[in-house]
C-alpha cells in the first residue's frame, strides 16, 4: 500500500491552494496561535490552512502549522483503523497456519505404511485367505498371485525322473520315477510337495489322494536319508540346516553335500517347466515365478510321513508356504533343544496341521513339537472309522490331530475326516 508524506498547512500552499484566510490576521502571533489550536480539530484543518498564511514570513505561525501537524496525527489515527487491516492479515497467516497442521496429517500418511505387517503382526492384503497372517505366527506376507490360467477340467498325470531333466542330477533317487497328478475339474491351486518317509522315493498313497482332491501334486526325488552328521551333538541349527541344504543345496553344514541339482526346490523347479511345457491345460506353469527359475512357495504345500513330516514341518519354518501338513511327524531328530521348534515362522501357525496315531511311541513329542512351532490349537483325538465331525468348526478348530487307534503312518492315503479337515473343509 503506497504511503504519501503528510504536508503541513503551509505545505499546502506550495500545491497552490488560494487559501485566503491565512493572509488575514494581524502580524500578533497570539491570534494565530489560536487559530492553530483550532487546526488540531481535524475537521477544521482546512481553516488552519487559511490561517497559516499568505504571510508567510511569519515563521511562528509555521510553527503553528506544527501544531497542525498534531491534526495529521490525528489523520495518521484513521490510518491506525487501516492497520488493522493488517491485522486482518495475521489472521491470514495464521490459516496459513493451519495448512501446516496439514503437514502434520501427511506424518500420519507415514504411519499408514503399516510395519507391523512387514513383519507379519498385521494382515497382508495378499494372503489366502485374506489377513491369514493376522494372530498367528509368520513372517512376511504372501507373493503376489498373477492372472489364473484356464484349465481344461481334466485328470493329469505325469512320469519323469530327475535324471531326464538334468544330468547333473546325480544323486537322491535321480532315476526314480517322479509322480505329478491334478485333476483340474476341482483344482484347489496349491501345488503340494510330497516328501517319503526316511530312505524312501516317490510314491505315498497320499499323493494320489490328494490328486483326487484337486490339488497340483508333486511326488519328487531327493536325497531322504537321516544326513545329520552327528546324532550326539548339542548344535541346536544342525537338524533345520541340514534339512535345508537338502530342500535348496546351499552349503550349511561342511560335512553334508547336496548340490543344487540335487535338490527339492531345483528338481521341482525343473518339473513344473517341464510340465508346462508339454502339459499347459494343467495349469502347472501357474506356480513358476516371473523368471521362470522360482518357485512362488506361499502358493505351495509341502505334505510329509515320518521323516518327511519333520522335513514339511521345517521347511515350512524356513519357507512362507500356503499350507502344511505332517503326518506322523514333526520330531526334533534326537534334538529336543533344535532351533526350528522355537523360533519365528515363515509360514503361519494355522496354515500347518499335524496328525499323528496315539500307538506311535513319539506320539506325546509330536504334541509338544507342534505346540512349540505354534500350530494352531491343542490336540484332539479321534479314531479312523469315526464319522465326520458334526460340529463347527471341526475338532474345534485344532490343527492337531491324534487318531488314537493308529501308530506311525501315512493316514490321508485314503478318505478320512481329519483328511478332508487339514486339506479341504479348513479352506485351502
Amino acid at each position: 500500500m503506497k504511503t504519501f508524506p503528510r504536508l503541513s498547512l503551509c505545505s499546502a500552499m506550495a500545491l497552490g491552494f488560494v487559501l485566503s484566510a491565512c493572509a488575514g490576521g494581524s502580524p500578533g502571533g497570539g491570534g494565530a496561535g489560536q487559530t492553530g489550536a483550532a487546526g488540531a480539530t481535524s475537521t477544521a484543518g482546512s481553516t488552519g490552512a487559511s490561517q497559516a498564511g499568505s504571510t508567510g514570513s511569519t515563521g511562528a505561525a509555521g510553527a503553528t502549522g506544527d501544531a497542525g501537524a498534531t491534526g495529521a496525527a490525528g489523520t495518521a489515527g484513521t490510518t491506525g483503523l487501516a492497520g488493522s487491516t493488517g491485522t486482518a492479515g495475521t489472521s491470514a497467516a495464521g490459516t496459513t497456519g493451519t495448512a501446516g497442521a496439514t503437514g502434520t496429517a501427511g506424518a500420519t500418511g507415514t504411519a499408514g505404511t503399516g510395519a507391523a505387517g512387514t513383519t507379519g503382526g498385521g494382515a497382508c492384503a495378499t494372503d489366502t485367505p485374506a489377513g491369514d497372517a493376522g494372530g498367528a505366527p509368520g513372517i512376511g506376507c504372501d507373493t503376489p498371485r498373477p492372472p489364473k490360467p484356464t484349465v481344461d477340467g481334466k485328470k493329469h498325470t505325469y512320469r519323469f525322473s530327475a535324471a531326464s531333466l538334468d544330468p547333473m542330477a546325480n544323486s537322491g533317487h535321480q532315476g526314480d520315477q517322479q509322480i505329478a497328478d491334478v485333476d483340474t475339474s476341482k483344482v484347489k491351486w496349491k501345488l503340494c510337495l510330497v516328501l517319503p518317509g526316511i530312505g524312501g522315493g516317490p510314491g505315498l498313497g497320499i499323493g494320489g489322494w490328494m490328486a483326487s482332491q484337486g490339488y497340483h501334486v508333486f511326488q519328487v526325488a531327493y536325497d531322504s536319508n537321516n544326513n545329520i552328521p552327528d546324532n550326539t551333538t548339542t548344535n541346536v541349527d544342525i537338524v533345520g540346516d541340514t534339512r535345508m541344504e537338502q530342500f535348496d543345496g546351499k552349503d550349511r553344514v561342511p560335512s553334508v553335500t547336496i548340490t543344487r541339482s540335487n535338490s527339492i526346490e531345483y528338481r521341482t523347479i525343473l518339473a513344473m517347466k517341464h510340465l508346462d511345457e508339454i502339459d499347459p491345460a494343467g495349469g502347472w506353469g501357474w506356480y513358476l515365478g516371473p523368471d521362470k527359475n522360482s518357485i512362488r512357495w506361499s502358493d505351495g504345500c509341502a505334505v510329509g510321513y515320518s521323516y518327511g513330516a519333520t522335513h514339511a514341518a521345517i521347511i515350512s519354518v524356513y519357507v512362507r508356504l500356503g499350507l502344511v501338513v505332517s503326518a506322523s511327524g514333526p520330531w526334533f531328530e534326537s534334538h529336543p533343544t533344535s532351533k526350528f521348534l522355537t523360533i519365528p515362522s515363515a509360514t503361519p501357525g494355522n496354515r500347518a496341521y499335524a496328525i499323528f496315531g496315539m500307538q506311535d511311541g513319539r506320539y506325546g513329542d509330536y504334541t509338544k513339537n507342534a505346540a512349540s512351532m505354534g500350530w494352531a490349537g491343542t490336540v484332539v483325538h479321534t479314531t479312523s472309522g469315526a464319522a465326520a465331525p458334526t460340529t463347527t468348526p471341526w475338532y474345534g478348530g485344532s490343527h492337531v490331530i491324534d487318531v488314537d487307534d493308529q501308530g506311525h503312518t501315512e493316514f490321508c492315503a485314503s478318505e478320512h475326516p481329519y483328511c478332508d479337515f487339514a486339506f479341504g473343509v479348513a479352506g485351502h
